[in-house]
Formats: structure tokens, sequence, C-alpha cells
């Protein structure tokens, strides 16, 4: 029997145009300042205004913080840092995709506990309280609003500072499906694939519980059945709304167990050009499903039965490999490339992909252990 200790103390709300319900739920936090972190383009595009009109209206006071890369550096942090320690605010709001919302959980934690970020490498116990957070994501991949994890990368030496932290989750969860609508289709696409591997890489893992597994696969159906509809109509409200009620499931099924060798594999070829993750992690689900199905093809067979209904077939690896094509064939028809060698990646560079995707914390965690030779047997297949 698996033993799980499952926390989730934050709340969600799902609701179009919440700009009015977020600065009432923040007045009643007693918060009269408000940071709010958010990011060049989201400002740029408008979608924080609503938000400020609404929090004035309210008669709380707003700095705001734009200065967030898409991906975090420890520079951004300090400057936000910087603010933060000037202004004083009782609270946080975030508005924006995972890196802003990672950016405003790691300056909410050195506002209050001090330090640099590299002291908070690793698993968190204790610590300080925090200043109540409150997390609007724009896109829907990350899951970052409902997830103890943040990711920030360190100026000087480019290392990844991955913490985990319970009590950096954000009080509050707010899906706005208006904050959406305007995102770039190749970015909706790239953070739909994220969700998608989210989901099923949550539900296969080491350490995976029941509690996991009904948030992976509800949040697995959901990308499933509405990514194609957003990529055909942007305006899609519902479907919009869709997919960040999938994000944020998956991000709740990952926090409660972990990822695996689809992030592994990722990282490794983000960090060797610069693949956008949700793309990298959405290329190698197939084949990833493919190498895993032989030790857990009852979790992926029922995966295929609760996505492909009649059309699974009855044998457990032919569901297996039906899954793989049917994830591959959906990811395809939006615009997902085909294989690496369409990311301009050539079959030399597969050894450097090794090497680096078996130092990823992630590829301890997959239901499968692969060695070298079988990482590169999966890599040829992938050309």
């Amino acid at each position: 029997m698996n033993t799980f200790d499952l926390q989730m103390d934050f709340r969600v709300v799902f609701k179009d145009q919440a700009q009015e319900s977020t600065a009432g739920l923040l007045g009643q936090m007693g918060a009269q300042r408000v940071l709010l972190v958010t990011d060049a383009g989201i400002q740029g595009a408008g979608l924080d205004q609503a938000y400020r009109e609404a929090l004035a209206a309210q008669g709380i006071e707003v700095a705001v913080f734009n200065d967030v890369e898409p991906n975090p550096t420890t520079a951004n942090v300090e400057a936000g840092l910087a603010l933060a320690k000037e202004f004083k605010p009782q609270a946080l709001l975030g508005i924006g995709g995972g890196s802003v919302l990672d950016c405003a959980k790691a300056i909410n934690i050195l506002l209050n506990r001090g330090g640099k970020m590299s002291d908070y490498a690793g698993p968190q116990q204790g610590g300080a309280a925090l200043l109540p957070l409150v997390a609007a994501p724009t896109t829907a991949g990350t899951g970052s609003e409902v997830s103890p994890f943040l990711l920030i990368s360190d100026s000087e030496t480019h290392a990844k500072i991955v913490c985990k932290d319970w009590q950096a989750i954000p009080k509050v969860a707010v899906l706005d499906p208006s904050l959406s609508l305007t995102l770039p289709p190749m970015a909706t696409l790239f953070a739909g694939l994220d969700a998608l591997v989210h989901g099923f890489e949550a539900y296969v893992a080491k350490g995976s519980q029941p509690y996991t597994q009904a948030l992976a696969l509800k949040s697995i159906g959901l990308v499933y059945q509405n990514l194609p509809k957003v990529m055909e109509t942007p305006s899609d409200v519902e479907a919009r709304g869709n997919m960040l009620l999938a994000s944020n499931l998956a991000g709740m099924a990952f926090a409660l167990s972990y990822l695996g060798l689809s992030h592994s594999l990722a990282n490794a070829l983000t960090k060797m050009k610069g693949t956008p993750h949700g793309l990298a992690v959405g290329m190698m689900l197939g084949a990833v499903i493919r190498f895993n199905a032989p030790v857990c093809g009852a979790d992926y067979e029922h995966i295929a039965r609760y996505l492909l209904g009649e059309g699974c077939p009855a044998e457990q690896q032919a569901a297996c490999l039906a899954l793989a094509d049917a994830v591959e064939k959906m990811a395809h028809s939006l615009g997902m490339p085909k294989n690496l060698g369409e990311l301009e990646f050539q079959e030399s560079q597969i050894p450097e992909l090794v090497e680096e995707a078996l130092r990823q914390a992630t590829i301890q965690f997959n239901p499968r252990t692969p060695t070298a030779e079988e990482l590169t047997t999966l890599l040829e297949s992938c050309f």
C-alpha cells in the first residue's frame, strides 16, 4: 500500500472577468497594499488594467513590478524584492504565466525569510510565514498557481534553482479565461502540451496515489478535448476556461507525486537548443509512453479507455500504443513538429542529450528506470 500526505491548503476561484472578485478577496484578507507581479508583455496587452482598477475601487494601493523574464532569474527576484521592501505590501497578486508566478513566490520567500534564492534550493521545511499570494495565470500550462515548486535561474552561473515549499503555494488561484484569450497560437499550444504531459507523468509517477490519478485523468481528458477547440477558435471562452481547469488539476496532480522521463529529456533539449519547454515535453510524450508501457501498462490502458472509448484496442499493450499514437496525432494536427530533425537536432547529438537527461531529478520518479542505451534508442526513434 502506498502511503501519502495530502496537503491542499488553497482556494480556487473559476470565473470569467474575475477582477472584482479578486479585489474583494484581497480586501477580505485585510490587504491595503498589494504588490502586483507581472511582466511587460502582460502590461502591454493591458491584461492587468481591469485588475488594477478593481483594486483601486476597493481602496487598495498597488505597486507594480513587471521586470520578469520568460525564465525568471535571481536578478529579477532581487529587483522585485527591493520594491517589496520599499513598498511593504500586505499581500501579493501575480498575473502572468508560470515565470511570473514563480517570481512572485520567490519574492515572497525572500521578503519574509531573508537570504538569497540559492539558500532555498530543494525541499523546504518550516520557515517564517509568507504573505498571502493570489495567482491569476494567463497561460494554461504550468499549474504554478497550485504548485509548491518554483524554478529560478541563477543570473551568474545560469544554474537552475528548484525550490519546493508548501507554504509558497498561492492562497488563492484565480482561473479567469479572459486573461488567456490573447495568448498567441504557438504559446497556447506549448502551454497545452505542458499541461497534458503534467497529467500523464503525474498519473504514472512513482509515488502516485488515488488523488493524483483522479486529478490527472480529468486534466488529460480536458486537454485532449479542448486544446483543439482553442487552437481552432482562440476566442472560445468555454474552451479557454476548460484549459485553465486542466492546467490547474494537472498542477495539483504533479504536486502530489512528481514528473518523469518526458521532463528529463525535455530539459536536455531545452538546455542544448533553447527548445520551448512545452514543445519539448510534448515532443517526448509519445516515445515515453511506449518506453514505459511494459511496466505501467495497466495505468496507460486506463487512460486509453478514458480517452479513446470504443476505439481503444482490447489488448493492454495495443491500448498503450494506440494511446501514444492518439496524443501524437492530436499534437501534430495542431502544429507540433513530427520529429527532432524538424527542430534542427542531429542524431550525433544524442549522446549529449542522454548524458544531460540522466542528470535530471525527474528521471528518478519515472516508473521505468532507463539505461543510457535505452535512452539512446528512445531518442533515435524521435528522429
